[in-house]
């Protein structure tokens, strides 16, 4: 069932803390030794 709050604060809040599972994305953290390449450049 679709929802519209109409809530600024509920839409933040969503969207920044909220997950995402579409089953198609995959977020992941960068490797370590990226960084660190990275800086030394």
């Amino acid at each position: 069932m679709w929802r519209l709050g109409m809530s600024y604060a509920h839409d933040v809040l969503s969207l920044r803390y909220g997950r995402i599972d579409d089953g198609t994305m995959r977020f992941s953290r960068r490797p370590a030794a990226y960084e660190v390449a990275q800086r030394s450049a």
